[in-house]
């Protein structure tokens, strides 16, 4: 293991167990066996450090996102089908790397700086790939069409993208069963009130 991959295993576990401005690169340095100059070689401060992981994790989540792509290359065009393939893509995730999804969980719960940067560098991306999935639903008539095309986009993307406000609680940490099940609950309400089969 390198030193970059030391720190970053100290870290991931430090940032999953304290918010964001209660980390201290202190602690991670001494857990990594590293030191001070060797930190801030690799990372310029504690918000890099903190964007680093995520950085990965969205890396390593693309990749368990892969399957959800397959099945929209290969015709599928339920848009419901296409989320829960999604969900259980996450819930693989979760099983395979428990320290991230920890710190995932943490991070869900973050505010101020850390969002707002998050924002910034990839909720773009993420928000233009939740666009053509829901694109692709509108244009085989999976979604009713007594709402607007902007406004299903809007809402499930917000959706997607705060379910952990929705469904976990603030003290709460929920096994990847758990909300994978809570996942598809979400996404069989949504059908019924945005499918074309709903009333």
């Amino acid at each position: 293991m390198t030193k970059r991959e030391a720190i970053l295993e100290a870290a991931i576990r430090e940032f999953a167990e304290n918010s964001y401005d209660a980390a201290s690169i202190n602690r991670i340095i001494k857990m990594s066996d590293t030191s001070k100059g060797t930190f801030y070689h690799y990372f310029a401060d504690k918000m890099a450090l903190y964007m680093a992981i995520v950085d990965d994790l969205v890396q390593i989540k693309k990749t368990y996102f892969a399957q959800m792509q397959k099945l929209l290359d290969a015709g599928e065009t339920n848009i419901f089908a296409l989320l829960k393939e999604q969900a259980r893509a996450g819930t693989r995730f979760m099983h395979d790397n428990p320290e991230l999804y920890r710190f995932g969980l943490r991070f869900a719960r973050e505010t101020g700086p850390v969002k707002e940067m998050f924002a910034e560098r990839f909720l773009p991306d993420l928000q233009s790939a939740f666009q053509q999935i829901i694109a692709t639903g509108i244009a085989n008539l999976n979604l009713a069409d007594r709402y607007s095309p902007s406004f299903v986009v809007r809402l499930i993307g917000f959706t997607m993208m705060h379910y952990d406000e929705i469904l976990i609680g603030r003290e709460e940490d929920p096994t990847p069963e758990q909300i994978e099940e809570r996942l598809d609950m979400l996404f069989d309400f949504l059908q019924r009130g945005l499918g074309a089969g709903g009333t």
